[in-house]
């Protein structure tokens, strides 16, 4: 899980950051024959309630946040550089273009939004922008990983996520989670 922004940053060890294409094939815009992608939000509480929205309906505790391993789910800040740019499907002109409507960007249909990111890819795009089905204020990228792993970079420190933080707090308030 990760947030981005669109400023440039200097060059950093990117170590952890991209997923295996084995372990994809299933996510909204998954297109492991081409690329890994890796799955952005703009704001903080947008990509954790990515991860957590399987939990509505139940309790989120910390154990939430673990994998076998001893791994954990992070949150991190990455940087895009600027010279990128990402297709913006929240842009009417340019779903006019591709001829899509916004019910096809947003459907829970997977070989639909697959067979969108594979036509953005074909195309060239290093990823693209689209709203999150959560909350349409919410702003989320899928970036092509072979293309952007060389204008990427974190900043900071990679935060792990708990319960008490308040951006999981605002997650789970956000999509009707009890916090246990």
């Amino acid at each position: 899980m990760f947030i981005w922004d669109g400023t440039s940053y200097g060059s950093a060890i990117m170590q952890n950051l991209f997923p295996p294409r084995s372990r994809q094939g299933s996510g909204r815009h998954d297109i492991p024959d081409r690329t890994a992608v890796i799955y952005c939000s703009k704001s903080p509480v947008s990509a954790v309630a990515e991860v957590i929205q399987g939990f509505r309906g139940t309790f989120l505790t910390n154990r939430v946040f673990l994998y076998p391993g001893n791994k954990v789910r992070a949150l991190a800040h990455i940087l895009l550089d600027d010279s990128v740019l990402l297709v913006d499907l929240d842009d009417p002109e340019e779903l006019s273009k591709r001829q899509l409507n916004p019910s096809q960007v947003a459907t829970m249909n997977r070989q639909m939004t697959q067979s969108i990111s594979r036509s953005m890819f074909d195309e060239g795009a290093f990823g693209f922008t689209w709203w999150s089905t959560l909350d349409a204020s919410w702003t989320n990228a899928t970036l092509f990983e072979n293309r952007i792993s060389e204008y990427l970079s974190i900043e900071d420190q990679v935060l792990v996520l708990e319960k008490q933080m308040s951006v999981v707090i605002n997650a789970s308030k956000a999509l009707n989670i009890q916090i246990r």
